[in-house]
């Protein structure tokens, strides 16, 4: 799980939670577009 959280820095020396970002990225999808598949973005 510790492994999850680090990444090597990059070409610009940073570093960061990318797979946290990606799930965000991932839900805010999610969020604004359940509707056409029946759901309800207050639930998601």
């Amino acid at each position: 799980v510790l492994g999850f959280y680090a990444t090597e820095p990059g070409p610009d020396d940073i570093n960061g939670n990318y797979d946290i970002f990606d799930q965000r990225i991932a839900i805010a999808w999610i969020k604004g577009n359940i509707e056409a598949f029946g759901g309800n973005s207050n639930q998601a």
